[in-house]
C-alpha cells in the first residue's frame, strides 16, 4: 500500500524523532502504569481495539485488574508505529521486533516478564493481522460504540478539533484538522474543511469498518465482540462472558466482575444534545454504518 505523504505523521517516526518517542514511551508508561495483583496468568496476550472514545480505556482498566497481567495503555512507540506497518513503508521484520520489543521493555521494567500482556491502544485495530502472526497466542477484544455517541466524545478533546493546531498527540500528529493515515487519500481537503464533529464521526467508521474487515480472518476463538451500551447495561453479564473468553479462574472473574461492575450507561445517547445532532454531514458519513450495526 503506498500511504499518501500528506497522511504520514507531522513527527516522523525516524532516527531523528525516535529517542524522543522511546523517551515519551516510558514517561507515559510509568505515568499510567497499573500492577494488577499477583496470581495465575491468563492464556495471552490480549489486544483492546476498537475507535477512540468507544470504551477501550473502561474496558483495558477493567482488565488490568486480572491477576498476573501486565497493562500497557496506549504505547507510544507502538501508536507512532502503526501508520508505516498498516501502510507497508516498513518491513514486517521491523515492524516485528519494534512492536514485541517495547511490549518487552515495558513489562521489564517492572519485573513483570512472566505475565500476561494486555495491550488497550485503539489503533492496534489497523495492525491485528501483523499482530495476530507475532503473537499466535494472542487474543482480542474489539470494541464497538455508537458512532454518534464516539463524536460526540471524541469531539470534546483537542485531537481533531480545529481550534487545536500547534500541540501534537503522541502518534505523531498534530492536533487539528491535519489529516491522519486513515483518512482516504481523495478526501484529504474536505477533512481539513470540515467540521470537527464530522471528522470524529469519520474517525469511527474508519476504525470500526477496520475491525469488521479483519475479524472473521482472526478464525474461532481468537477475538471477541463486545458493544459498549451492552457493557455498561448488563456489566456482570459481560464480566462472564469476557471471563469465559479469556479463560479466567474463579479468582480472576471476581476481580474482572468487581471492576467492570462500576460501568454506568449514562452517556448512551448523549449525542442526541450535542451538536452531533445538528450535523448532516457527521450523520451521513455514519448513516450506512450505523444501519449495518442496527443503531438506526
Amino acid at each position: 500500500m503506498n500511504l499518501d505523504p500528506r497522511l504520514l505523521p507531522d513527527r516522523p517516526f525516524d532516527r531523528w524523532h525516535a529517542p524522543r518517542i522511546f523517551a515519551h514511551t516510558l514517561f507515559s508508561h510509568l505515568r499510567d502504569h497499573r500492577r494488577a495483583p499477583r496470581g495465575n496468568p491468563p492464556p495471552g496476550p490480549v489486544f483492546v481495539v476498537g475507535s477512540p472514545r468507544s470504551g477501550t480505556t473502561f474496558l483495558g482498566a477493567a482488565l488490568a485488574r486480572i491477576p498476573g497481567t501486565s497493562y500497557q495503555f496506549e504505547p507510544v512507540a507502538v501508536k507512532a508505529a502503526v501508520p508505516y506497518i498498516w501502510s507497508g513503508i516498513w518491513p514486517e521484520e521491523k515492524s516485528r521486533r519494534l512492536v514485541t520489543g517495547v511490549h518487552a521493555f515495558l513489562k521489564a521494567i517492572h519485573f513483570e516478564q512472566g505475565r500476561t500482556l494486555i495491550d488497550k491502544t485503539p489503533r492496534n485495530v489497523f495492525i491485528v493481522p501483523q499482530l495476530s502472526r507475532w503473537y499466535p497466542e494472542a487474543r482480542f477484544v474489539g470494541l464497538i460504540r455508537d458512532g454518534r455517541d464516539v463524536a460526540a466524545s471524541w469531539s470534546k478533546r483537542p485531537w481533531l478539533a480545529s481550534r487545536y493546531r500547534r500541540r501534537c498527540e503522541p502518534g505523531g500528529y498534530r492536533y487539528g484538522p491535519r489529516p491522519p493515515f486513515w483518512v482516504e487519500p481523495e478526501r484529504i481537503e474536505e477533512f481539513t474543511t470540515t467540521s470537527t464533529e464530522h471528522r470524529c464521526i469519520w474517525g469511527w467508521r474508519a476504525h470500526t469498518e477496520q475491525w469488521l474487515r479483519v475479524r472473521e480472518d482472526l478464525g474461532p476463538g481468537r477475538w471477541l465482540e463486545v458493544r459498549y451500551e451492552e457493557l455498561v447495561s448488563e456489566p456482570l453479564q459481560h464480566a462472564e462472558k469476557l471471563a469465559g473468553f479469556l479463560s479466567l479462574d474463579g479468582p480472576a472473574r471476581i476481580h474482572l466482575e468487581a471492576a467492570l461492575a462500576s460501568a454506568s450507561p449514562g452517556s448512551v445517547g448523549a449525542w442526541r444534545t450535542s451538536p452531533v445532532a445538528s450535523d448532516p454531514r457527521a450523520l451521513a458519513e455514519a448513516a450506512d454504518l450505523l444501519d449495518r450495526l442496527g443503531y438506526r
